[in-house]
């Protein structure tokens, strides 16, 4: 499930942004705030493509505010995580590991011995994503004082 928000500052620079991705559409689009250095604006970019360009100017001179460059908690609110998430990477088949086996002189028996019903695991991957309320760098004034607050769930 995803989130509306809204990106703000003091110097009075606002923007909304989408967080995350929908039931329809999480496999494919999963947004997250980036920062345009072209046109000075925030935008949600889809993490899962290779070159994220800005939805306002179409420049690829830009960052994601995952990037640490791009945040500097001055405040105790600046630590509180306004959004959580998870982006699917993939599935893969992954085989019994060796430490999961007896050890020492069976080893070699239990394998043989079990090695019919060893059925590969399926591990899902994950990427997972954190965004702070605050301390932020804002592209209208250059502070970091670009803070985010959830204002909807979407789906």
């Amino acid at each position: 499930m995803g989130r509306a928000a809204t990106a703000t500052c003091s110097c009075g620079f606002t923007e909304s942004i989408v967080l995350g991705g929908t039931r329809a559409s999480h496999l494919t689009n999963y947004r997250y705030p980036h920062l345009c250095y072209e046109c000075n604006s925030v935008f949600s970019g889809n993490l899962y493509q290779s070159d994220i360009v800005c939805s306002d100017c179409g420049s690829s001179d830009t960052k994601s505010y995952e990037e640490p460059t791009l945040r500097q908690p001055s405040k105790p609110s600046d630590l509180e995580v306004e959004y959580s998430g998870s982006m699917f990477l993939g599935r893969s088949s992954a085989l019994e590991s060796r430490q999961d086996v007896p050890g020492g002189i069976f080893s070699n028996v239990w394998r043989w011995l079990v090695s019919i019903s060893v059925k590969p695991r399926v591990v899902s991957k994950y990427r997972e994503l954190t965004l702070y309320k605050g301390g932020y760098s804002c592209p209208k004034c250059k502070t970091f004082c670009l803070s985010f607050a959830a204002t909807a769930f979407i789906d």
